[in-house]
């Protein structure tokens, strides 16, 4: 302010063209100010920009339009801008005002507003400090104005619409807004301009609307921290504002955007399958399969033609006609009919003759169909429909597993509840996960772990190419294990463990109150404190029915051996959740599709192998010495010159290399809450 001052007062008297000049000097230096900074500081350099400019040189009136809408939205107030184009009724069901941002056909301020030609549509900006910024920078001139202004704000528009194949809902980035402008002639060139105000406020609700869709590409449209402290990974928002500065110079607006998407191919894949699903709504929902019994291989029912159905609509089984067996038919022609080919590997094909059926009772007679019950009705045609035959078997046993259920090819309750989700609830749980690829950085690292909680299982990936697979076990409702990223730097083969106090007060101490050898027996030691001295003692000097969980000043620490709760070896990424890689000893586990048994910690199937290739950047490792590792009784600690980047991330929906979608269920209320923060900032961004 000093130097505008002293600017000022020494160009006083200079002609108007050095004046102008001179004063242009401050201003830039503001304006430079004002991208640098950022927060609090940010806002006060701006407003300063603001209230300097009209005294520093002759501004236009769309310049001073645009420069009191912002020094409102830095004061704190929130700023609606409006088009002066009356709205009919149709207008707000077709794309119109309700289709702008504003929840249920409502304005900003909450009420439902005039109707008729008195609607004006409206739209509250939300890009806060970089539209602060943008338009400071360029000492508030419009930024889309001109003789290509109409084809920038339709190339915007376009590409605003085609947010809505990511995932995104374009309303919440001005779409009708902008639509109606363009509809309306706001931008010919050669006819008579609009109001100075009307101007600037399209071109902020433009600018506005590119920022906030640029944003949600780059970071997201949430950040995960705010609903969910136990999702630290995410890559941080970075700076639209020389995106927006190239986009409206050049006029490449969807390049500029389609550089900030994510370029991950799990990404590009769930766009794909949110593609498909989509195309499935076209055609409407999804059967619904009624309750019943449980659905076994061979049974007739009435609602077999129903799961058929839906099957079919997911893709999930091929359609082929279904004709009725013509009277006098035996069980030879019902078998050819049903296609027994078709019986998958781990069902065995005799399992799949009818329940009520042998040689010995041949339906030929009468040719029964199936009741609720699954027996034989003696009033009905014999369908092949109403049979849980080979080829429906088979689609079942892809069903469950796609959806990590235990193949067992019985419709039970958890796969008639997952066959009976809506398709709009699977379109939206990709949509969801979609959200969760944009938090991520673009780089996961050269070689890197990762694991998928909801999937139970990781991957270890070199250069883009996957050399290890492996299935989990991951953190129960109650101890849910966290999302964040880290870098794993020890190896620790025979490894000690140390029960955390809570586990030890919560788990082991109500086992060992029941069963006095569970600690020689499982090989626990038992220390007094928690300090480096701590002096172990026997555990049966100590009377353990006399403690609680506000009463336990002891440590607990198992040996190395079979029993060992880690196994053979863990992997450290040191962290402030104490949660960990590990080996186990209780590897049957591994074959139940639902894996959530541990305290938050990853157990690892093939732990060893994972362990080889984590070493094979370190001399003189190989599986021959790790093999002569473990067969020492210690604890034996590597360090990794190259500590290795670990993502312990959480998707719900993904898509298979061969094409598969994955859907898993919404372990820890994850998929729920992400939901309920994204409608939190939609209604957010309309009050705003």
């Amino acid at each position: 302010m000093y130097l505008l001052h002293i600017s000022g007062h020494h160009t006083a008297r200079r002609p108007d063209a050095d004046r102008t000049r001179i004063l242009a000097r401050p201003l830039a230096l503001l304006a430079f100010c004002a991208m640098a900074a950022t927060g609090s500081a940010a806002q006060a350099v701006q407003a300063t920009a603001a209230a300097s400019l009209p005294q520093l040189v002759a501004t236009t009136p769309v310049q001073d339009a645009i420069r009191g809408r912002l020094a409102t939205l830095a004061g704190g107030q929130p700023v609606v801008v409006r088009l002066p184009v009356a709205l009919s009724n149709g207008a707000l069901s077709n794309g119109g005002l309700s289709n702008g941002g504003l929840p249920d056909g409502g304005l900003s301020d909450g009420s439902t507003g005039p109707t008729g030609a008195e609607i004006r549509p409206q739209v509250a900006l939300n890009g806060g400090d970089a539209l602060q910024r943008f338009y400071a920078a360029r000492t508030y001139s419009p930024a889309w104005e001109g003789a290509d202004a109409e084809a920038r704000l339709r190339a915007l528009l376009s590409a605003i619409e085609a947010s809505a194949d990511h995932g995104l809902k374009p309303a919440r980035y001005h779409q009708a807004f902008l639509r109606q402008a363009l509809e309306a002639g706001l931008t010919e060139a050669g006819g008579e301009p609009p109001a100075p105000q009307v101007q600037a406020d399209l071109d902020l609700a433009a600018s506005d609307a590119f920022l906030t869709l640029a944003r949600h590409y780059m970071a997201g449209q949430v950040r995960p921290q705010s609903f969910d402290p136990e999702w630290t990974i995410h890559a941080g928002a970075g700076d639209a504002v020389p995106l927006l500065n190239s986009a409206t110079q050049t006029g490449n607006l969807k390049d500029a955007l389609r550089a900030v998407m994510p370029h991950q191919p799990g990404y590009n894949d769930l766009l794909l399958s949110l593609k498909e699903l989509r195309e499935m709504a076209a055609s409407g929902p999804w059967p619904v399969v009624p309750e019943g019994e449980s659905l076994k291989p061979g049974m007739f029912d009435l609602r077999v033609p129903v799961l058929r159905a839906r099957l079919i609509a997911s893709g999930d089984l091929a359609e082929r006609p279904d004709a009725p067996v013509a009277p006098g038919a035996s069980l030879g022609d019902w078998a050819a009919r049903s296609d027994l080919s078709a019986a998958p590997d781990d069902i065995e094909t005799s399992a799949i003759a009818p329940a009520s059926l042998t040689d010995e009772d041949d339906p030929s007679a009468t040719g029964p169909a199936a009741d609720a019950a699954g027996e034989p009705a003696a009033d009905k045609p014999f369908q092949v429909a109403e049979i849980y035959d080979n080829a429906l078997v088979a689609a079942v046993l892809r069903f469950q597993r796609r959806h990590g259920l235990e193949p067992d090819g019985v419709v039970g309750p958890k796969t008639l509840a997952a066959l009976n989700v809506p398709l709009a609830d699977r379109i939206r749980q990709v949509e969801l996960n979609l959200e969760r690829w944009r938090w991520l950085p673009a780089d996961l690292g050269r070689r890197y772990v990762l694991v998928n909680i909801a999937g139970y299982d990781y991957r270890l990936v070199e250069d883009g190419v996957e050399k290890l697979y492996g299935r989990t076990i991951v953190g129960r409702s109650y101890r849910s294990t966290p999302v964040f990223s880290d870098k794993i730097e020890y190896l620790v083969f025979n490894p000690k463990w140390t029960v955390p106090r809570r586990l030890a007060v919560e788990d082991k101490l109500p086992q060992i109150k029941e069963d006095p050898e569970f600690l020689r027996r499982e090989g626990f030691s038992v220390y007094v404190g928690w300090g480096e001295d701590a002096q172990e003692i026997m555990p049966e000097f100590i009377d353990w029915h006399s403690l609680s969980k506000d009463n336990f000043p002891y440590r607990l620490v198992q040996s190395p051996g079979a029993s060992n709760a880690l196994g053979q070896v863990k992997f450290l990424f040191p962290n402030k959740y104490d949660v960990y890689l590990h080996d186990t000893p209780s590897r049957h586990l591994f074959k139940r599709a639902n894996r959530a048994f541990s305290s938050g910690c990853i157990r690892v199937e093939h732990p060893l192998d994972l362990a080889e290739h984590l070493l094979m950047s370190e001399p003189g490792w190989d599986r021959a010495r790790i093999d002569d590792a473990l067969q020492l009784d210690r604890e034996r600690w590597i360090t990794l010159r190259e500590p290795v980047p670990v993502h312990l991330l959480h998707w719900t929906a993904w898509r298979d290399p061969d094409g598969t979608l994955q859907f898993r269920d919404d372990l820890y209320g994850r998929d729920s809450r992400l939901a309920q923060a994204l409608a939190r900032q939609a209604r957010a961004d309309v009050a705003n």
